[in-house]
């Protein structure tokens, strides 16, 4: 787990065991004040050599926006952590990026793919790093294109500021933020093909911050932060808007979660359990999905009980989609009510 610490350089990195225990792994690292927030080490990804590798925020120490690489090898929760002094690489992204004309930086994370490379999103640069690991080479393998600004509100046109990436099945996806105005179902999920050519997967989402696959059916999972407004004063993203969806063949959309207090990571483990962070209350939050009728796949046929699945988008302006399933055919009546109890639509 990643810890951006309190500006003082106090970032680190630190293992959870199941008893719920938090055990400091690497301490030291650079945590400083960018744009009103503490930035630190921000996403975490073990390699399969043992390596743990480590994607440093932004900042101006000469640790920050860069790939570290650290060995796990000998540690046991518990025991002794590490120093700064144990890395065994430091790879500047950042000062990469800057020098390819980039007006900002920030490393936030990295897929491993073909050769064995990493390939790095950074959201500073609107592109896509690949480290090549045999040379250290980089180079800027993908680039996304500013979405338009449909308001009066900021600049014409917004950075994608990709955000997420995974990689499977020979292709990259990345899920996209988009900058100021942080309008709500502007965030996007691309795809990118091994040549670097960048395509738009799904439209319409929001505040896209990471990506996963779920390794009960492989469908790509994303997680939104929450939900920018301008107003009431003062403006910002608002507390438990957050939410994770899984994103379909076809492009239809199902919740798994939401109220969330800015979410910005998850990952699953191997029985699909969901683990998430909260950015906001410093908490890794732990999803369980039974196995529910909702969940049709083709080799299961029809689901055998009736099934109700959280609307999506939630909040929603001016529409949203409820998803059910039906054991067997049958009338459909749709009540909706407000939080008073009192019915408002039928159907």
């Amino acid at each position: 787990m990643a810890e951006q610490g309190t500006a003082n350089n106090d970032s680190r990195i630190s293992v959870v065991t199941t008893d719920r225990m938090v055990h400091p792994f690497l301490t030291g690292l650079p945590s400083a004040i960018v744009e009103g927030n503490p930035t630190g080490a921000q996403h975490l990804y073990l390699d399969a050599n043992g390596n743990l590798l480590i994607l440093q925020g932004e900042g101006a120490n000469f640790l920050s926006a860069s790939v570290l690489t650290i060995s796990t090898a000998g540690f046991a929760p518990g025991g002794t952590s590490r120093k700064l002094g144990d890395l065994k690489a430091v790879h500047k992204i950042g000062r990469f990026s800057l020098s390819r004309g980039a007006t900002a930086t920030n490393p936030y994370a990295l897929a491993i793919g073909p050769e064995n490379n990493l390939f790095v999103v950074d959201a500073g640069l609107n592109g896509i790093v690949k480290l090549e690991r045999c040379t250290g080479n980089l180079s800027v393998f993908a680039a996304f294109a500013r979405v338009r600004n449909p308001t009066p509100v900021g600049p014409p046109v917004m950075d994608a500021v990709p955000t997420g990436i995974v990689f499977r099945n020979n292709k990259f996806y990345v899920g996209g933020f988009v900058g100021f105005p942080f309008l709500p179902d502007s965030s996007r999920i691309y795809e990118v093909d091994l040549n670097g050519q960048v395509s738009v997967l799904k439209r319409g989402l929001t505040a896209v911050v990471d990506l996963a696959v779920d390794p009960r059916d492989g469908n790509l999972v994303f997680l939104q932060f929450g939900r920018f407004a301008l107003g009431p004063p003062p403006p910002g993203f608002r507390p438990n808007t957050g939410g994770v969806f899984k994103l379909r063949a076809g492009g239809r959309i199902d919740t798994l979660a939401v109220g969330l207090n800015f979410p910005s990571g998850m990952r699953f483990a191997a029985n699909g359990e969901l683990f998430v962070s909260s950015l906001a209350e410093g908490k890794i939050l732990k999803i369980t999905f039974p196995t529910t009728a909702v969940e049709m796949r083709p080799s299961q046929g029809l689901p055998k009980e009736f099934g109700l699945a959280q609307n999506y988008p939630n909040p929603f302006n001016p529409e949203t989609r409820i998803n059910y399933a039906l054991s067997k055919a049958g009338k459909v009546v749709l009540k909706i009510f407000n939080l008073q109890g009192r019915k408002c639509a039928h159907w």
